[in-house]
């Protein structure tokens, strides 16, 4: 008997190993690290990042590469000497071209000006994306302690129902209690139980919930470390005004940074829209070369005999004169060909707009209105700030109140229920009675619990907006 108890000590030590135990700053990590939200803002911080890229490499020139080469069938143009011949040739063709903006309005600067402010609104909307995970995993944190205290009430609420109605049943044997109270306390275990029983699926929720926030199976195991008393008297103890708060938000919250980045952003684009308006002066250059196997040169001479007509005394007369001639000849090389028919070209060009159906003049009306929207935007997020930052405020005020009244009523309860037990054991009051003070006990301490974690977490929301780190 004794070695079974201990093997059954053992394996529960070796079960609560098992189970790691997380603080609200690991699960938080977790949640950062699996979020796909998260990761979706990261890569539109990436895809902006590429966009800044992109634009500042507008300011370098762009250059093109052109190779092509076929047969000509027919008559052509000797390359060499420019002239038709009637010959199937095999030619190719190959350059370089480049072009260069040197002025349009200021686009292109104003461009990347643009982009960087787009970039840094993304990567203030991935921090407040990760601020606003780190909150709903705070609540959902703070939702497994609440629950898994509730189930303790309900699990000491049944064994002291269970030890009344033992007895109930003992006084019962002995006559001195009616069989009334035995069925009120059957009634009174069978609401323990089903208490017990709500309490259990709210806490398994409550871990559903957190589990799927971290991306974690439903049955990985886990242990959250408690809030102790000083902590909690920490955290319940801060104080700050509306306007301070307001104030630091809208100067430090990654929303409104983001929201005012992006007013910025709308206004650079005004200026954009409105560089069409201007010329586009431009530089191009070019490189070219080409290559025939109709472009021959001799490789050899020799001495040939040709018949002159003359006229000498009056009488027409031939005369036969030796004259070079070209005895052999040979395709130019690749090489030599590349090199005689290399070619540059340099200019500077530009382009005035004059009409183009008025499409610049609509573009810079979008450009007014996204600043527009931008600006309301950015209002609304200011007005958001102040109304959640005085909600949050007037929560904490009125979760301190209802901690408080929930304090005190469960003391009253407290003291209300051993009151009454005196009274059930002298036999001067009734099971029902006994059973009404300790639900009444029960709902106190249950309401304590409730009102000291929601002044907990509504605490750790106003010092988010202090710009403090989400911890316990």
């Amino acid at each position: 008997m004794a070695t079974a108890r201990f093997l059954f000590f053992y394996l529960c030590c070796i079960a609560l190993q098992a189970q790691e135990e997380w603080s609200l700053q690991k699960c938080i990590r977790q949640a950062l690290a699996e979020n796909l939200n998260i990761r979706l803002s990261e890569a539109n911080v990436r895809a902006a990042e590429i966009d800044l890229t992109a634009s500042k490499w507008l300011r370098s020139p762009n250059l093109s590469a052109n190779l092509n080469s076929g047969v000509s069938i027919g008559t052509n143009i000797n390359p060499a000497t420019n002239t038709l011949i009637t010959q199937d040739i095999l030619f190719g063709n190959t350059g370089l071209t480049g072009s260069a903006t040197i002025w349009q309005g200021g686009q292109i600067s104003q461009t990347i000006r643009q982009n960087r402010k787009t970039l840094a609104a993304g990567e203030n909307d991935l921090r407040q994306a990760q601020n606003d995970l780190a909150l709903l995993v705070a609540n959902q944190y703070l939702t497994v302690l609440l629950s898994e205290e509730r189930k303790v009430i309900a699990e000491s609420n049944l064994r002291t129902t269970a030890n009344n109605l033992e007895q109930i049943n003992k006084l019962f044997s002995a006559g001195s209690r009616p069989e009334a109270d035995v069925l009120e306390g059957r009634a009174q275990l069978a609401r323990a139980e089903q208490s017990l029983i709500q309490a259990d699926n709210a806490l398994e929720l409550a871990w559903l919930a957190l589990k799927q926030s971290l991306r974690l199976p439903p049955d990985a195991p886990m242990r959250l470390e408690r809030l102790t008393e000083d902590q909690f008297t920490r955290l319940s103890g801060s104080a700050y005004t509306v306007d301070d708060l307001v104030a630091y938000s809208r100067e430090n919250m990654p929303s409104m940074k983001a929201a005012s980045l992006r007013l910025d952003a709308a206004r650079v684009g005004e200026k954009i829209a409105r560089s069409a308006y201007y010329p586009r002066v431009f530089a191009a250059f070019g490189l070219s070369t080409r290559y025939s196997d109709a472009a021959i040169q001799p490789t050899s001479f020799g001495l040939g005999i040709d018949t002159i007509p003359a006229r000498i005394d009056g009488q027409a007369v031939l005369i036969e004169a030796f004259t070079p001639k070209i005895t052999g000849t040979e395709v130019i090389p690749l090489k030599t060909q590349l090199d005689r028919f290399l070619g540059y070209s340099f200019s500077v060009g530009l382009n005035v707009p004059l009409f183009n159906q008025m499409q610049t003049r609509a573009n810079v009306g979008r450009a007014k209105l996204q600043t527009l929207r931008s600006q309301i935007s950015l209002d609304q997020q200011a007005d958001r700030i102040r109304q959640d930052i005085t909600q949050a405020m007037t929560q904490v005020r009125a979760a301190r109140k209802e901690y408080d009244a929930s304090l005190k009523s469960r003391d009253l309860a407290k003291l209300s229920y051993d009151m009454t037990r005196r009274r059930f054991d002298l036999g001067a009051t009734s099971l029902f009675d006994l059973n009404q003070s300790q639900l009444n006990l029960q709902v106190a301490e249950n309401n304590l619990i409730i009102a000291r974690y929601d002044l907990v977490f509504k605490t750790q929301v106003l010092e988010f907006y202090a710009g403090k780190e989400i911890k316990l």
